[in-house]
């Protein structure tokens, strides 16, 4: 930590690991806190310290909240990821002064792997899906813009939770559908609400 510039953290279990297991939810929140706990501890007791911490985090902070407009000034959720997120944000911050800290409210990025893994593997073999009434908002980032947003925030002013999506919401059917045409295969499917909670449960309500 004493020779860095800067520290990015990215660190965290995959939420695309689905159904959220007991065991797993711990492990969801045990690799966010432990990550930015430790980074956060070098940096406080560091003789010098680095300028800026940028620490991963989530929009998953703000929970369910359809047809609300959400800005970084939002009040938390109160579901599980909402209580995840907040407690990631509070292991990430510092005590010294010296460093800018910057949590990255990241939306659902969309390129190879991450979160939109499953979607992508479930419309190549045809069964890409409509997800209830695919109304919910998806907020979105291209994983292009998203590093770029990254790279930005290092040389920034800007400190405490940065909302990174697009510019454009977009519903769940609306990403689900692009994604289908990208790989070539029929959209046909439609998953109705009650099973996704009866499958996923507390993942499906926060995810889809």
């Amino acid at each position: 930590i004493e020779s860095a510039d800067a520290v990015v953290n990215l660190s965290g279990a995959s939420l695309g690991r689905l159904p959220w297991l007991p065991g797993y939810k711990t492990e969801i929140l045990r690799s966010r806190l432990q990550t930015a706990g430790t980074l956060a501890g070098a940096i406080s007791s560091a003789t010098s310290p680095p300028r800026v911490f940028l620490s991963a985090s989530a929009v998953g902070f703000y929970g369910d909240r359809p047809g609300e407009v959400l800005t970084e000034a939002s009040t938390q959720g109160n579901d599980f990821l909402s209580n995840v997120v907040e407690q990631w944000e509070s292991a990430a911050q510092v005590t010294t002064e010296a460093t800018r800290v910057v949590s990255l409210r990241t939306g659902l990025v969309l390129g190879a792997g991450g979160s939109v893994a499953p979607i992508v593997a479930l419309s190549k073999i045809g069964l890409g899906s409509r997800f209830g009434n695919g109304r919910a908002n998806w907020p979105w980032i291209g994983l292009y813009d998203e590093a770029a947003a990254i790279c930005y925030l290092l040389t920034s002013a800007l400190s405490g939770p940065v909302n990174l999506v697009g510019p454009v919401p977009a519903t769940s059917d609306e990403v689900t559908r692009y994604v289908a045409k990208k790989v070539g295969r029929p959209y046909l499917i439609r998953m109705r609400r009650w099973v996704i909670l009866a499958t996923l449960q507390e993942a499906g309500s926060a995810l889809l």
